[in-house]
């Protein structure tokens, strides 16, 4: 992103520019176990480019400056599923069946 400003009166002038690279995230994940496990390794800010870059002029003096903000990290996440996923479900009538059929008819 790049963003330019012009300030003009008679008495203060200002031009201000201001680069910002974007961070790359990458994640990967692995499902063992019949899926019942779930292995997730994630990483943000991998190339370290989350810095702005700022550059202003104001009453002919010149600003630089370079602000790195630090959101790097690393995630390693592991879960399971516990429980029975052969579950049989039984189909049960509940309320009156002809009450049923008079309301559908």
């Amino acid at each position: 992103m790049f963003r330019n400003t012009n300030i003009r009166n008679p008495f203060f002038r200002s031009k201000k520019s201001l680069n910002h690279f974007e961070n790359k995230t990458q994640s990967i994940q692995w499902l063992l176990l019949n899926k019942n496990m779930n292995i997730t390794l994630r990483a943000n800010d991998i190339f370290k480019s989350s810095i702005d870059a700022v550059e202003s002029r104001v009453n002919e003096v010149f600003q630089t400056g370079r602000y790195y903000y630090d959101s790097r990290y690393l995630q390693f996440s592991l879960s399971y599923k516990f429980g029975n996923n052969d579950i049989s479900v039984k189909n049960r009538g509940t309320g009156n069946e002809q009450e049923k059929e008079r309301i559908l008819n």
